[in-house]
C-alpha cells in the first residue's frame, strides 16, 4: 500500500535545506546581495536524485532530506507542481536534455513526466553554439524573460550527455501597495558609512510582526495579493547583525517562527531592490555532504542512461536567480525554547524602518520556500 507522503513535512525539510545552501553559498562566495530559490534547486535535485543509486543516493538523500521511497519522494515533488500549475502568479518547469545517441532509462523517462512533469528533448552538445541557444531559449520563454543565458556555448563539456533544468517565474502584487511617491533615504552600509537610496512607504496596514530576542532581530511578514504567498523580512536590530543572524540559520525551525507571529498594524519604508545573482553551487553543495555525484570514479548514476549510466557525474550545478522589489509587488525569477517577545497592539503603528542589511524569504502559507536572499547593498544589481 502506498504511503500519502506528508505535504508539510517535506516542505520544512526543504525550508531545512534552503536555509542550510544558502549560508554555505555566503560563507563561500560572499556576494554582497544573495538570491536563492531553494524550491528551484531541490527540484533540480530532486529529478537527479531519481537517477542516483548506491553511495550517491544515500548522500543526496540526506542533504536533499528526501525519502528513501523514490515513489514517495517523486509524489512529493509532484504536489508542489500540481499546487501551482494554474496559478497565474508562479511558473514552475522541468526539461531534460539529452545527447542525441543516448536514452534515459525507461523508469526515469516515467518519473520525469509522471512526478516532475518533465519535458524530454534529444540535443547534440557537439554543436555547442545551437545547443545553448535551444537551452536559453527554454529558459528565456519559462522565466518570463528575465533569464536569458543559463549557459553560453563554452558551458558544455565535450563529454555532456544530460542536462536536467528547472525555472521559476514568480510576479505578484503586494495586497497593500506601497505608495508610488517614493523618496530617498539612508541605508546603512555598516555602522559608520552609508548610502542614498529610493525608499517606498507603506503608512498602514495588517501584517504579522513579531521580535525575536534570541535572533536580535524583528520579524516582519508582507501579504501579497494572492493570500497563499508573502514576504517575510528578518531586520537585525544593529546595523552590523546580518552576519550573526545568517550564523543561526542551519537548524532555525523558520516555519514555527512564522506560526508565533502576530497580527499587528505596521508602517514600513524599506528600498526598492533589483538583483540578478549567478551561483556555481558545486562547493557548497560538496561542503554538505555531496561529494560523489562530483567525483568521476564515485558517482553512480546507474538508473538514470541506458548502457553505462553508473559511468557519468555531475560536472557542475549551475543557479541563476533574478528579483525586482518595488511599490507594485515582487517579480522573480530562478533556473535550482526560544524567545519571542510579541508586542500588544499599539493605537499607533509600529514603525518599520529596513535602513540596513537583513534578510528576506518569499513563501506560501504551508512554508514552501521559493526564494531567500540577503540585501547589503539595494543599489548593487548584481
Amino acid at each position: 500500500m502506498s504511503v500519502k507522503p506528508r505535504k508539510s513535512e517535506f516542505n520544512k525539510k526543504g525550508v531545512a535545506f534552503g536555509l542550510e545552501l544558502y549560508k554555505n553559498v555566503r560563507a563561500i562566495s560572499k556576494p554582497t546581495n544573495t538570491v536563492l530559490s531553494p524550491v528551484s534547486i531541490h527540484l533540480a535535485l530532486g529529478l537527479t536524485y531519481m537517477g542516483a543509486s548506491g553511495e550517491t543516493q544515500r548522500e543526496m538523500k540526506r542533504v536533499l532530506r528526501l525519502e528513501d521511497d523514490k515513489t514517495l519522494t517523486g509524489k512529493s515533488f509532484y504536489g508542489v507542481l500540481c499546487k501551482y500549475q494554474k496559478n497565474p502568479n508562479i511558473v514552475i518547469a522541468n526539461k531534460l536534455y539529452v545527447q542525441q545517441g543516448f536514452e534515459i532509462k525507461a523508469e526515469m523517462n516515467q518519473v520525469a513526466k509522471k512526478w516532475f512533469k518533465s519535458e524530454i528533448e534529444a540535443v547534440d552538445f557537439s554543436e555547442q553554439a545551437s545547443a545553448a541557444e535551444t537551452v536559453n531559449k527554454w529558459i528565456k520563454e519559462k522565466t518570463g524573460g528575465k533569464i536569458t543565458d543559463i549557459v553560453n556555448q563554452d558551458a558544455f563539456e565535450p563529454n555532456t550527455v544530460l542536462i536536467l533544468l528547472n525555472a521559476l517565474y514568480f510576479k505578484c502584487n503586494w495586497k497593500h501597495p506601497f505608495d508610488m511617491n517614493t523618496e530617498e533615504g539612508h541605508f546603512w552600509l555598516n555602522d559608520g558609512e552609508s548610502m542614498k537610496v529610493t525608499m517606498m512607504k507603506q503608512r498602514s496596514m495588517k501584517a504579522s510582526y513579531a521580535e525575536f530576542g534570541d535572533l536580535d532581530s524583528i520579524a516582519v511578514q508582507l501579504p501579497f495579493a494572492d493570500e497563499d504567498l508573502s514576504m517575510l523580512i528578518l531586520l537585525p536590530n544593529n546595523k552590523t547583525g546580518l552576519d550573526a543572524l545568517e550564523a543561526k540559520l542551519v537548524g532555525l525551525d523558520l516555519p514555527q517562527r512564522r506560526k508565533q507571529m502576530m497580527q499587528e498594524t505596521v508602517k514600513i519604508t524599506m528600498p526598492l531592490f533589483r538583483v540578478e545573482f549567478e551561483q556555481n553551487l558545486n562547493d557548497a553543495l560538496k561542503k554538505m555532504g555531496l561529494a560523489s555525484m562530483f567525483n568521476t570514479n564515485d558517482a553512480n548514476f546507474s538508473e538514470l542512461i541506458e548502457d553505462g549510466g553508473d559511468n557519468f557525474f555531475v560536472s557542475k550545478v549551475v543557479h541563476k536567480t533574478f528579483i525586482d522589489v518595488n511599490t507594485g509587488g515582487v517579480e522573480a525569477a530562478a533556473a535550482t525554547t526560544v524567545e519571542i517577545i510579541p508586542r500588544a497592539s499599539p493605537e499607533l503603528p509600529k514603525d518599520i524602518l529596513v535602513d540596513h542589511p537583513f534578510l528576506f524569504a518569499l513563501f506560501s502559507k504551508k512554508h514552501r520556500l521559493f526564494f531567500v536572499g540577503s540585501i547589503r547593498n539595494p543599489q548593487d544589481k548584481m
